[in-house]
């Protein structure tokens, strides 16, 4: 996997941190990938305090995000919309985060020869304290 920093696309009005191969993304999907860990007493604070964590995802045509493999969101397919902040927001069940290391996996569909395409992320908790603080990201995983 590339390495990639949030948001990325190429075409349209933003500002991207990586710009996408549009010889590659104006034909194809593009795949994202990102771990996070949660320590035992992170998850059962999360768990237990009811918090409300939410996705935020901004896309450009349309994505499919998942969570430890299970889907997060599913936008309709060939859905030409543009990126906005936020396309999509959608509640994380509790029970699909785990101690230890968290995958989110997202993959962004462009419609063929599309003059742009786009994705970024956000998991935050709403109503709460900011989730940057509770957690490591990583590629390789949570370190022991």
């Amino acid at each position: 996997w590339a390495t990639a920093i949030l948001p990325a696309g190429f075409g349209g009005d933003f500002a991207y941190l990586t710009a996408l191969n549009r010889g590659l993304a104006e034909s194809r999907h593009t795949m994202f990938r990102t771990n996070f860990c949660l320590t035992p007493a992170q998850l059962a604070f999360l768990v237990g305090s009811g918090l409300n964590v939410v996705l935020f995802v901004a896309s450009d045509n349309h994505a499919v995000v998942q969570l430890n493999g299970e889907t997060l969101l599913n936008e309709p397919a060939y859905t030409d919309h543009e990126m906005s902040y936020w396309n999509s927001e959608v509640s994380v069940p509790s029970s699909v985060l785990v101690s230890g290391t968290n995958t989110l996996a997202a993959a962004v569909y462009n419609s063929y020869g599309s003059s742009d395409a786009a994705f970024d992320s956000d998991l935050r908790i709403v109503n709460g304290p900011d989730l940057s603080a509770l957690l490591s990201y990583s590629s390789s995983g949570c370190s022991e």
